[in-house]
């Protein structure tokens, strides 16, 4: 990507093509941040259906409002643009992930419908200084209708991605290797160490051994230097690994470099059960163990369908478990049970209650909630390296058991 790093205000962007068997190179310098603009926060979303009301929340699978309905929901939001930041930009609405069909207009005019990812539209020529509004009608399956509670909706994370074009003067090659650097996002949580696949084409179509460089910020990368050896058409990968602070709060990126081909990849951090796969003993239609790992902590959201909600009345243990998508080192447990003005976790909240982590198979109680009255309880503990993290429920107040989040972090 030419696009300037974070702590770089410019960088030369290298570009190769090759026409034959004859590779051509240039290279400019690029000024521009081109920072994305994240359209997140909360949307208005109304179902179509007779007697439907708009209700504001962030954006999300609708199976945790009506886990039956098959059909279509309008999706709008406005966002403000600076005059700047058109100028002499194009602008790509990425739209996240859509299940499963969606049609897009940005200040009333149609940017036309995607059917299948990557669900991206250029809206550069609809975009205007000042007030904007995107709207998103999301058509799902009939399966939710027949009882399969598929997720359905926009799902986002939504973003206009911004691109500018830049000339480059191709000269001739000869006798060098034309290499192309590929590799997907990372995400990882504080601590947690991960795998990431390095890619790497020389369009030459040359075999042979290349040496690929790797540096990190806010994140170590080993090893730092990476053999990938080409196959005979050219391409190859291999794998580094990429390891998160403890008591990383944010992300960073992975520099990668061969020759004159240079990649900066995104790494996200965040909490372990972020990235983790959910399960629990039983869950109410709709209400799904996934909406207690999808960062929402907010239990004003109950109403509209955020949270855990065990499928048992007055039946005891409920339990939820987070797999994570690699062992990490955890030291603190954060329980956000129901509780808010109107639904109170002295009435509504989970009562008693055992956090437990999975290390080496086995698993190990490392706090307990005892007639707990709180909405958030924050159990802190010896860090110790796990791989998975379980709550089992006890008692609750009412009847079910109700999480809104469960958050496992390294401190």
């Amino acid at each position: 990507m030419c696009a300037p790093t974070a702590r770089r205000s410019s960088r030369p962007c290298v570009r190769t093509g090759a026409r034959g068997s004859a590779l051509y190179r240039g290279a400019a310098e690029i000024t521009d941040p081109l920072e994305p603009v994240a359209l997140g926060g909360d949307w208005s979303l109304r179902f179509e259906r007779d007697g439907a009301v708009a209700q504001q929340r962030p954006l999300g699978s609708w199976t945790a409002i009506d886990p039956a309905f098959s059909g279509s929901a309008v999706y709008e939001r406005t966002f403000t643009l600076a005059a700047p930041q058109l100028d002499g930009r194009r602008w790509t609405l990425d739209l996240g992930d859509v299940r499963d069909v969606a049609g897009v207009e940005v200040n009333g005019r149609s940017l036309g419908s995607r059917l299948w990812a990557p669900y991206r539209l250029d809206a550069t020529g609809a975009l205007q200084p000042g007030e904007n509004t995107v709207r998103v009608r999301v058509t799902n399956t009939g399966a939710n209708a027949r009882g399969e509670a598929r997720a359905s909706g926009l799902l986002g994370p939504v973003a206009l991605r911004p691109a500018r074009d830049v000339s480059v003067r191709l000269e001739p090659v000869r006798g060098e290797r034309a290499l192309e650097l590929a590799a997907d996002p990372v995400r990882l949580a504080p601590g947690q160490t991960v795998t990431a696949r390095v890619r790497v084409q020389d369009l030459a179509r040359r075999a042979g051994d290349v040496q690929v460089t790797a540096a990190g910020e806010g994140v170590t990368v080993a090893p730092a230097t990476l053999t990938v050896p080409l196959e005979r058409d050219g391409s190859g990968s291999a794998e580094l690994t990429v390891t998160a602070p403890d008591d990383a709060a944010e992300g960073g990126s992975l520099t990668l470099r061969a020759g004159d081909a240079e990649l900066t990849v995104p790494v996200t951090v965040l909490p372990a059960t972020r990235l983790g796969r959910a399960s629990a003993s039983s869950s109410y239609p709709g209400r799904g163990p996934e909406l207690a790992i999808d960062g929402i902590t907010d239990s004003g959201l109950w109403d509209q369908g955020q949270g855990w909600n065990d499928g048992t009345a007055d039946a005891y243990p409920d339990t939820l478990t987070v797999d994570f998508a690699a062992p990490a080192p955890i030291g603190r447990v954060r329980v956000h049970t129901l509780g808010s003005a109107q639904y109170p976790a002295a009435q509504f909240g989970i009562a008693d209650a055992d956090v437990q982590l999975r290390k080496g198979g086995e698993w190990h109680t490392v706090g307990t909630l005892r007639a707990n009255t709180q909405g958030v309880v924050d159990l802190t503990f010896p860090t110790a390296e796990a791989d998975a993290v379980r709550l089992v429920v006890t008692a609750a107040r009412v009847s079910y058991s109700r999480v809104i989040e469960l958050e496992a972090l390294a401190r």
